[in-house]
């Protein structure tokens, strides 16, 4: 999954329910939010218990329970590309 920051320098604040939901870790929210409370998320090897998490400008591994490997890509929104996304209406606050 690549998520979009619009600074290179500062990290990043996901819901990490929304995450598991949109990559198919979990059917749903709630079931995304036991997995978290139940210990079986883990950020780059470090286990996770915050539905919000801040990640860093980096790419980070997601690992969720024992078979559910991914990959989150962080690339950097340039001034250009937020222009356009806010004029398209793609920007979530």
């Amino acid at each position: 999954m690549t998520i979009t920051n619009s600074s290179p320098t500062e990290k990043l604040r996901i819901s990490l329910p929304k995450v598991l939901v949109e990559i198919g870790a979990s059917a749903s929210i709630s079931s995304a939010r036991r997995l978290i409370k139940q210990g079986a998320v883990e950020l780059d090897g470090v286990v996770e218990t915050s539905v919000i998490v801040d990640l860093p400008p980096a790419n980070t591994v997601l690992k969720c329970g024992k078979r559910f490997w991914g990959k989150l890509i962080i690339t950097r929104m340039t001034e250009e590309d937020r222009n356009e996304s806010t004029q398209e209406g793609n920007i979530k606050n």
